[in-house]
């Protein structure tokens, strides 16, 4: 059949001039001479050959006409018509002996009625068969015809047909290995109403063709009803088929079927103006070598109502589409209007093998019809990695119309060697959406032209959307450059992909065309429209080996976003051996105009590692995407793994937020969270909210500018511990060399913070922006083995660092607090450090600083405010000790400001007399009695509350007062005020008592006075 959509022109065109050649070639051949012998089972209505090869007589009951023959088979060459009286509309035609029969000629009937040939031995067509009927044609190998209640037309225990008046409804099989049919006819037939050539076995457009026996093997055979009915039946035991007025079969459930199969460019095809159907009831078919089967629209013109037939493939085992040619096509041409039809196939199997096709086109204007497979056991579609794929297609082709979808019902699915399966639109309309519910889900290995996949797109120019590619399944698995794609080349919106697996999801590695295994939704050049979200819901997800996720745009539009909801883990790690990385990628890709899509992840916990990431940037003119991870126990990054989101160079656009929510955060081993912007366009933020947070052996946290636009935030809420261990290792928010914009703002808030081994929080400033700031608040900040907290610049203002730390704030082995400006001699403020911290601890000798120096501009301001200050003081110049300083080399120095709410025990006060005084007691009453009195007073003035205690402010006495006089009257002698205004502490000279009875301790001894009597008692 010549089609546009028929891959099998070429062989259609060559089986034509083999058949005209054959048949020249037999008109010089003596001609097979016609074995057609009547039986006696009819007695007087027996039927007869006349001379001319007409067969008349038979039986007549109302409008049947039963036919009863021994023997029944029409030579190479030959034609044998039935007669057809006026008002029969049903010929009946037995064969009643024990052979076969071959029709090798031509088979017709003089008028309208429908035509059964009915030989339970089998039934051959050959090479060179032809059908001249006008009525419906039925060929079947069962023992026996029934009508209704009325009776049975048998071919076992041949009877004349009592009162067989009414339509046939069902076919008997008594055998237990009911007798095939084979069709290898290949005569030409005429044209279709497309113009196209029709071969083989047909019957008028609109009429229905049966074949039922045991096996049916169309074996290069052709079978037409364009327009009308195919149905191809397979019977393997006794039972009935029952047969409907309008010639259609009904198998019932139970019975046993046998198999049919089409071999050596065998073709079925009922395409025509419209309707046309094609139905296999068989336990097992196979579909190779170039056969084909074909239903759809191909005559002109049309309406949009005119409405496809469908193609109905049911068995009870496997079906099998094997070769390239082999294909099952339900298509509208080009150039006409109308809808093509479903493509149903049921099965315990399907395959789709190399090269062949499962296909549904629409035309100029109209709807595609729907494939839906539903296979218990399993679907392949494999491919044989040369030059064609193997796929199952919905396509949109061209003109108006909606594309149909592609449902696929399995246990397990699995696309290899370029095995595809997809819905597309190349016009105006929406693709069909790809429904796939199966157990297991394999999608592996490449082919030289394309990787095996799932798909759905739409096509450079078409207008439309996208289907959406919707999975239940137990587990995916996406090996070897395997992919699942939804993009847009037109105009239009690409549609999701979603992912809902009981299980697991895996996607590992490459395939030898170097794309990765992948799940993408894509808005590609030169596209208008957005691109599709990628949802993805399992317990378990893992990409490795180079695997990715993808939401890109290349065109105008947006990226869809990436939603990950996996219950247990995800798993992202290493490279392909092209270096590409494993990852979730969301990106605005060069001369794209569109925002990147977001990347959400729900999990309880998430790994990447090996340069493995999430990846959010711009490249073209638009915002990228956000990066948000929830991870209840989780989020660990190591060995380069990396948190992305970046503005590149030639972006113009912002860069956006990076959100973790987690219980315990690590990133080691120059593992990155970056947020970052080399073009035209301010970087994202980094915002985490953890309980702990380890960051070792090179993990970074990155906010950084390398251009004229300024480095994002960063906000850190730690509940517990953060721990800054290693070289590179820390937080930075700077600016490159060469920058000019600012430094980002580091929020820090943690439990306990402590940088050790060069471990860095850095708002450093390369360029000529400011530095940023950075604020801490904890309740303990340790620094050790030169780690540093640092706001400098290298030619501008220092950006400023504020620290609150509740109890100790601790620097030993050369750490660092600085906000130095002008580090290559250049202009700029040192920065301002601000420090509330209940102490503040250092080792003089180990050279730990807290500066805010300058070169030629002025140092900034120091202002610390703590309960004690303990190791480290403040200079002028820096030194080998631990120091505070705020210079400048030629500008202003700063200031430094320490304000401490306590006595350091550490810094020197007063010096306290080392001798014991006994100084005068003042003259009073002189004791009663012969004892005597004395007062010893030794010491250096004061005492601590209890000797384990320190001498501080709240544990001296300070009540001193000068001496009284025994009448309590101060000595006149002495004018001093009670209490010293001198911060130095001297020891009591006397003690006196007031009047409320108080005693209190004086620092004057007393004045002699002896004019003056004292009152004694």
């Amino acid at each position: 059949m010549f089609s546009p959509h028929h891959p099998v022109i070429l062989q259609w065109s060559i089986r034509f001039l083999s058949s005209v050649l054959g048949f020249t070639i037999s008109l010089v051949e003596v001609p097979t001479m016609a074995q057609i012998t009547p039986d006696n089972s009819l007695g007087t209505e027996r039927s007869n050959l006349s001379s001319t090869n007409v067969i008349n007589g038979g039986a007549r009951r109302g409008t049947n006409l039963f036919h009863s023959f021994s023997e029944f088979n029409i030579g190479n060459g030959q034609r044998i018509d039935f007669a057809n009286p006026v008002g029969v509309d049903r010929i009946l035609t037995r064969v009643t002996g024990s052979d076969r029969s071959n029709i090798l000629g031509t088979l017709g009937v003089l008028g309208n009625a429908d035509f059964f040939l009915i030989n339970p031995n089998g039934i051959v067509f050959g090479r060179n068969a032809r059908l001249e009927v006008r009525g419906s044609f039925l060929a079947t190998t069962a023992i026996a015809v029934q009508f209704g209640e009325q009776g049975v037309f048998r071919t076992d225990t041949p009877q004349v047909p009592s009162l067989l008046t009414v339509n046939p409804s069902a076919l008997w099989f008594d055998r237990p290995q009911p007798a095939p049919i084979v069709n290898q006819s290949a005569a030409f037939a005429g044209t279709s109403p497309g113009g196209f050539g029709v071969f083989g076995l047909r019957v008028p457009n609109g009429r229905n063709l049966l074949l039922v026996g045991g096996a049916v093997q169309l074996d290069q055979g052709g079978v037409a009803a364009l327009g009308g009915r195919v149905e191809l039946g397979g019977v393997a035991a006794p039972g009935r088929v029952e047969l409907t007025a309008d010639n259609r079969l009904r198998f019932p459930v139970g019975i046993e079927r046998a198999d049919v199969s089409l071999t050596n460019g065998a073709i079925i095809d009922v395409a025509a103006g419209g309707g046309g159907d094609v139905v296999v009831t068989a336990r097992n078919l196979d579909i190779r070598q170039q056969s084909a089967i074909y239903a759809g629209i191909v005559a002109p013109g049309g309406t949009a109502t005119r409405q496809a037939g469908a193609i109905i493939l049911d068995t009870t085992g496997s079906i099998g589409l094997d070769g390239q040619g082999s294909t099952l096509q339900n298509s509208v041409n080009a150039n006409v209007v109308g809808n093509s039809g479903d493509i149903q196939i049921r099965g315990r199997t399907f395959s789709v093998t190399n090269g062949a096709t499962v296909l549904a086109l629409s035309g100029r204007q109209g709807n595609v019809g729907n494939i839906n497979i539903e296979a218990m056991d399993a679907v392949t579609i494999d491919g044989f990695g040369s030059r064609f794929s193997s796929t199952i297609t919905s396509q949109l082709s061209n003109g108006v119309g909606k594309g149909g979808s592609v449902t696929l019902t399995t246990r397990n699915l699995s696309l290899t060697n370029s095995g595809a399966l997809g819905t597309s639109t190349f016009a105006r309309g929406d693709a069909g959406d790809i429904r796939i519910m199966a157990d297991t889900i394999t999608v592996d290995g490449v082919g030289s032209r394309r990787s095996s996949g799932i798909t759905s797109s739409v096509a450079p120019g078409a207008i439309g959307n996208g289907g959406v590619i919707d999975i239940q399944t137990g587990s995916l698995v996406v090996t070897n450059g395997g992919r699942l794609f939804a993009s847009t080349f037109g105009q239009g919106n690409a549609g999701d992909v979603r992912v809902n697996a009981r299980d697991r999801v895996v996607l590992d590695g490459s395939g030898s065309n170097q794309f990765p295994s992948a799940i993408v939704s894509q808005v590609a050049t030169p596209g208008i429209g957005n691109g599709g979200n990628i949802q993805i819901t399992a317990p378990t997800l893992t990409l490795t080996n180079g695997a990715q996720l993808a939401a890109n745009t290349f065109g105008r539009g947006n990226a869809g976003d990436i939603t990950l909801r996996v219950r247990d883990a995800v798993v992202f790690d290493g490279l392909d051996g092209n270096g590409a990385a494993s990852g979730a990628f969301s990106s605005v890709e060069s001369r794209a105009i569109g925002n990147g899509g977001n990347i959400n992840i729900q999990t309880d916990s998430l790994q990447l590692t090996n340069n493995a990431g999430l990846f959010a940037s711009t490249l073209g003119r638009g915002d990228a995407g956000r990066i948000q991870v929830q991870a209840r126990s989780s989020v660990q990054l190591a060995t380069g793994g990396r948190i992305l989101s970046s503005v590149e160079p030639s972006g113009i656009g912002n860069g956006q937020e990076i959100a973790i929510q987690t219980r315990s955060l690590r990133v080691t081993d120059q593992a990155q969270i970056n947020a970052s912007t080399k073009g035209n366009g301010e970087a994202g933020r980094i915002q985490v909210d953890a309980i702990t947070l380890e960051m070792a052996s090179g993990g970074q946290f990155l906010t950084t500018t390398t251009g004229r636009r300024n480095a994002g935030d960063m906000q850190l809420r730690v509940r517990d511990r953060l721990s800054l261990t290693g070289e590179n290792s820390g937080l930075f928010a700077n600016t490159a060399s060469g920058s000019s914009g600012n430094g980002g703002t580091i929020f820090v808030n943690a439990s306990n913070l402590a940088l050790q081994n060069r471990a860095r929080i850095a708002v450093d400033s390369q360029g000529t922006g400011d530095g940023g700031n950075i604020q801490l608040d904890t309740n303990s900040l340790t620094l050790k083995h030169q780690a540093s907290i640092s706001a400098e610049t290298v030619s501008n203002t220092g950006g400023n660092i504020a620290l609150t730390v509740r109890d100790i704030l601790l620097l030993r082995r050369n750490s660092l607090i600085s906000t130095t400006a002008g580090k290559a001699q250049g202009n700029g403020d040192g920065g301002n450090i601000d420090i509330n911290a209940g102490f503040i601890v250092a080792v003089p000798s180990e050279n730990s600083d807290i500066t805010a120096n300058a070169f030629q501009g002025r140092g900034g301001n120091i202002n610390i405010t703590t309960q004690g200050i303990f190791g480290i003081a403040f200079r002028d110049r820096l030194t080998p000790l631990s120091d505070i300083t705020a210079s400048s080399e030629f500008g202003l120095a700063g200031t430094v400001i320490i304000t401490t709410l306590g006595i350091d025990p550490l810094q020197r006060g007063a010096d306290l007399p080392t001798t014991f005084s006994t100084p005068p007691l003042a003259q009073g009453c002189r004791v009663q009695g012969t004892r005597t009195s004395s007062f010893v007073m030794a010491g250096q003035g004061g005492v601590p509350a209890n000797p384990g205690d320190p001498i501080v402010a709240d544990t001296l006495w300070q009540d001193l007062s000068p001496l009284a006089a025994a009448d309590g009257r101060p000595s006149a002698g002495n004018s001093s005020p009670l209490l010293s205004t001198t911060s130095a502490i001297v020891e009591a000279q006397d003690w006196a008592t007031l009047p409320d009875g108080t005693i209190v301790l004086t620092t004057q001894a007393p004045m002699h006075l002896p004019d003056i009597g004292v009152q004694c008692r």
